[in-house]
């Protein structure tokens, strides 16, 4: 049941106004979430190369965006920097030197803010071949949520996002399978 969202009524909410970052409610069926876009102008980055200690330029000069509720497809030929764009915007920087700007709603990006209205998947496939498509979403939920959501808010988000992926179909398969 969807609600109005009121100054305050959102813990995300809160802390995106107190970080000075202005936020629009979406309105989904799981009640409002506030609306976040990223934007990136003349992104570099390099780093040493531990065998030759000579510095490389993986990315340069990279600009773009992304608004809420949009799926960004960032494409290119094997080693042209693809993950580590990501793990820059993801602000996950695993050493190098990142230059440009970086910023989410027109501010620089807080750490705090940022992780609490932004979710990371490795590249890598992590899931369990024993599980389920719902359990392996429920499982990842319940990590990733505040311990005072209820179970079942979790069983409702899961399902919501299941079908915004249109898998719902296969959500009592074995991954893998």
């Amino acid at each position: 049941m969807a609600h109005s969202l009121q100054d305050g009524d959102s813990e995300n909410s809160r802390l995106l106004h107190a970080e000075g970052v202005k936020v629009k409610p979406q309105l989904t069926d799981l009640g409002e979430r506030p609306k976040v876009t990223m934007t990136w102008k003349d992104l570099g980055y390099e780093a040493i190369v531990p065998k030759t200690k000579e510095v490389k330029r993986i990315l340069k000069g990279v600009s773009g965006y992304v608004g809420s509720g949009q799926m960004l497809a960032i494409l290119g030929p094997s080693g042209a920097g693809k993950t580590t764009m990501l793990d820059i915007l993801a602000q996950r920087n695993k050493g190098g030197t990142v230059t440009g700007d970086l910023s989410m709603n027109g501010h620089e990006i807080n750490q705090g803010v940022f992780r609490r209205v932004s979710a990371y998947v490795q590249q890598e496939d992590i899931m369990h071949g024993y599980l389920t498509v719902r359990e392996t979403i429920t499982y990842a939920a319940m990590l990733r949520l505040p311990k005072t959501v209820k179970q079942e808010e979790i069983v409702a988000r899961v399902t919501n996002t299941m079908q915004m992926l249109g898998i719902d179909h296969v959500s009592d398969r074995k991954i893998g399978s």
